[in-house]
């Protein structure tokens, strides 16, 4: 939806109103948003709203979207005791938002069309992390 919906106008009006993080951490409204091209144009899959850095937040590397930037990294990884500071967490308790946010659209979506997702593979997690931003 991020790559393909920016243009809706009914995505920039709730963009108005929260943050991408908070759409993202929100089942109701990562539905709506992953929903609005399926309503309003003839597409060939829903892409799930959600972003891929969201597992930092859990590991203890805190984030935010900078307007204009992208992904910016509160605190990059430096040193090693940067990195021994970095949690394990667990995915279904902590970013059950997104699976709950799953179920809903795939409710809703009632098999017409694929769910598409997309995930941060370790690599490119750490990138940001260690990089600061993109």
């Amino acid at each position: 939806m991020r790559q393909a919906g920016r243009y809706l106008s009914e995505y920039r009006e709730l963009r108005q109103r929260h943050s991408l993080l908070d759409i993202c951490r929100t089942p109701d409204l990562a539905t709506a948003v992953t929903l609005q091209p399926i309503r309003r144009i003839e597409v060939d899959a829903a892409i799930l709203f959600s972003d891929l850095l969201l597992p930092l937040e859990h590991m203890g590397i805190p984030f935010d979207f900078v307007a204009g930037e992208g992904p910016a990294i509160e605190r990059p990884l430096r040193t090693e005791a940067d990195l021994a500071a970095v949690r394990r967490f667990e995915p279904r308790e902590d970013l059950g938002h997104v699976l709950e946010t799953i179920r809903q659209v795939q409710t809703e979506l009632a098999g017409r069309v694929p769910l598409i997702g997309f995930a941060g593979a370790p690599f490119t997690l750490a990138s940001y992390a260690i990089e600061g931003g993109h």
